[in-house]
């Protein structure tokens, strides 16, 4: 059975391939119509690169009897395209704050939190607890209720007008830009199928492989290729409207799926889904119940990312903007680290540190800021320092924060030896 292996990987390229045309054609068709990119990307292309998803739970249901495929799948899609949405937008940041970005975004982001919040009762809830309709979780309803109001609720229209070049630089007529995005959505949903079974084959030759981890590595990884893809296409064509539309719509589609799944999951017309019976599709595997937890803090996440993209000007602020990626980059570990000591009236700075990573972001400054606005506010009037006579930007940095050379201390360090630089500095109040 090596085949399976170079064959699932073959099923990947071209599902890249796809991805790839269906985002410049998404492109295409945002500046050749009125249509608004959100919508475009959060329901024609979101429909379209969801589709994997959508057909490997059925296949999972009705080929492969196996529920546990879906929801690894569908959970593992969803965190997947939340995380690389964040990194895709960081990749391409530079000109993320200039662009068109509708609040509509934001609302979407609270829905797939919502869909997240009502998955989460599905799983967590105790079974005497959870309303059934025969196989049907209850959950599953609301679920699809929500995705049905996404839809009704989604801007159709852009506020803003297209420009006529832009249009004149699409060469193809609207025609062959929907004859041609047909044809890649039939051959994704072919290579979904595809992928469904080859998934079924690789977990049989490695029993190690539980149904949801299966389904969120092999399928839901898989599976987001499209959305992954089609978005950073969208980016790098500076059009993250589309590419948010796109990927946001997507997750909210995939809570749809999944709700969609758990309808067709009886165990009366499939006696390989026994295991459907108490709270519906929404097994609590530890796999599941650990992307469930995990897929609330992203999504979490995503949404105040969004809400500070509309709100605020961050993104248009490169020194805030980089405070808050080394704050993220930095959770969980020290980036830097300053020492004062205060003796009667004046501040000494014993040290500043930056971790070597985490350089040239301007944390060494902020340190310094922070560490004044402490010396001045406990009364000092004097703050002073000492640096290597040899650390050039180390003092550059502190001229620019107002300090002034005044003395030296020979053969003040050590290891190299080497004599200090005293630099001090009247606060301002």
């Amino acid at each position: 059975m090596w085949w399976i292996y170079p064959v699932y990987v073959l099923d990947l390229v071209l599902m890249i391939f796809l991805s790839i045309e269906l985002g410049n054609l998404v492109d295409m068709l945002d500046k050749k119509t009125k249509i608004s990119g959100a919508f475009i990307g959060g329901v024609l292309l979101a429909a379209v690169t969801s589709l994997p998803e959508l057909f490997t739970a059925f296949s999972s249901i009705f080929l492969v009897h196996n529920a546990s495929f879906v929801v690894g799948d569908i959970l593992g899609s969803i965190i997947f395209d939340l995380v690389v949405l964040t990194l895709e937008t960081f990749i391409w940041v530079k000109h993320f704050g200039d662009a068109k970005f509708q609040k509509w975004h934001v609302f979407n982001g609270f829905f797939c939190f919502g869909m997240y919040l009502l998955a989460a009762y599905a799983f967590f809830a105790p079974k005497q607890w959870q309303v059934m309709l025969g196989d049907i979780n209850l959950m599953s309803i609301l679920i699809l209720g929500l995705y049905i109001l996404t839809l009704v609720l989604q801007p159709k229209t852009s506020d803003e007008e297209e420009g006529e070049e832009e249009e004149k630089a699409v060469n193809w007529t609207l025609k062959k830009i929907i004859i041609l995005f047909s044809v890649c959505a039939v051959l994704l949903i072919g290579s979904s199928i595809a992928l469904t079974y080859h998934t079924s084959l690789i977990q049989e030759a490695i029993p190690a492989l539980s149904g949801s981890v299966a389904g969120a590595l092999l399928l839901g990884i898989g599976t987001s290729i499209p959305e992954i893809i089609s978005t950073a296409q969208l980016f790098r064509k500076k059009n993250y409207d589309a590419g948010y539309g796109n990927m946001i719509g997507s997750c909210t589609f995939d809570f749809a799926i999944l709700a969609l799944a758990d309808t067709v999951s009886w165990h009366q017309m499939n006696p390989g889904l026994n295991n459907v019976v108490d709270r519906g599709i929404f097994i609590a595997e530890p796999d599941a119940i650990q992307f469930e937890i995990a897929g609330l803090a992203v999504c979490a996440g995503v949404v105040a990312f969004c809400a500070l993209r509309y709100f605020t000007k961050i993104f248009q602020n490169k020194k805030m903007l980089g405070y808050v990626l080394t704050g993220i980059l930095a959770t969980g570990c020290v980036a830097g680290y300053i020492g004062v000591q205060e003796i009667v009236g004046e501040a000494y700075i014993t040290n500043v540190a930056v971790s070597e990573k985490f350089r040239r972001r301007g944390i060494a400054e902020k340190l310094l800021e922070e560490a004044e606005r402490g010396a001045i506010k406990r009364g000092c009037v004097l703050i002073t320092l000492e640096v290597r006579a040899s650390n050039d930007p180390a003092k550059a940095l502190y001229k620019k924060r107002g300090f002034k050379e005044v003395g030296t201390r020979k053969n003040f360090y050590s290891d190299p030896r080497e004599d200090a630089e005293i630099m001090t500095k009247f606060c301002d109040r």
